[in-house]
């Protein structure tokens, strides 16, 4: 592990107040040489942690021992769909150009206990607090869209209306099957109804660079998006966690967006609806 990757990931570290343990999802991926995915992974994330906290003062990490519990449990049942809860991506009901609103929309990846079973078993759902600390509460008892994904990342974009960028597990794409892995959803409202868009993909495998060249990746996941700094949610940079084919290593790649890309719809002036809304689940 060089220096440089310990220091980028001090203020990760330093933001997590909450942090207690860590727990990391099963590993879906396949296997490497011959060592199973899973120690690999493990092994890898032992190492990058362990090098982040080791340098952290000692302050912060007494600091980091103190825990408010977890924001939205999961569950021993081997029947529920969302046993298992991972994969959050938080985004709070406000914009420089709506009405002021308080709360938290949550979206999350869901499956079964241990993540057992097929891929298609990995759907997505909505919860919702009041505040960040939580806790949250599921929007509704089943999934949002019965298409198989992960990775959710949820935004409210300049016109108010809400949107997700997600690691698809469709035929085709998912773990190393081919390009179609990234989709986008998109809803009026937080609490739906939402729109799984199949008909064009918000991302694939390739990536085009600067120089003319091309890579069509083995993997290409967790997407995320950086905004704007005028506080418009206009979408600036998508980044995404991606892996050649032939190698044990990932590393995640920033791609610049070009054109306009936030919604021009009319304002609409829902903030209370929304705040109301979360109350009363």
């Amino acid at each position: 592990m060089s220096p440089d990757v310990s220091t980028g990931l001090g203020p990760i570290i330093e933001s997590l107040v909450c942090l207690k343990r860590l727990n990391y999802e099963p590993w879906q991926g396949v296997m490497d040489t011959n060592v199973p995915g899973s120690d690999i992974r493990d092994q890898e994330h032992a190492h990058l942690l362990l090098d982040a906290f080791e340098s952290r003062s000692s302050t912060l990490k007494q600091r980091h021992k103190r825990s408010q519990g977890f924001v939205l449990t999961g569950s021993d049942s081997t029947t529920q769909w969302d046993a298992d809860v991972t994969n959050p991506s938080a985004s709070a009901l406000c914009h420089i150009d709506l009405p002021p609103s308080k709360g938290v929309v949550l979206a999350y990846r869901g499956c079964r206990y241990n993540c057992s079973g097929a891929p298609d078993s990995e759907l997505i759902n909505i919860a919702v607090a009041e505040e960040f600390r939580g806790p949250y509460v599921k929007l509704q008892e089943a999934p949002i869209f019965t298409e198989a994904n992960d990775d959710p990342f949820i935004w409210r974009d300049k016109g108010g209306h809400y949107h997700m960028l997600l690691h698809s597990l469709e035929l085709g794409g998912g773990f190393g099957e081919g390009p179609k892995v990234g989709r986008h959803a998109f809803a009026r409202y937080f609490w739906g109804p939402w729109t799984f868009n199949e008909r064009t993909l918000a991302f694939s495998t390739e990536v085009d660079w600067t120089d003319g060249t091309s890579t069509d990746f083995f993997r290409r996941e967790r997407p995320y998006l950086l905004f704007s700094d005028d506080g418009l949610m206009t979408p600036q940079y998508l980044i995404t966690a991606v892996k050649k084919y032939g190698t044990n290593k990932g590393y995640s790649i920033v791609s610049p967006l070009k054109g306009e890309h936030t919604v021009t719809a009319k304002k609409h002036k829902f903030a209370k609806k929304e705040e109301e809304h979360v109350r009363e689940l």
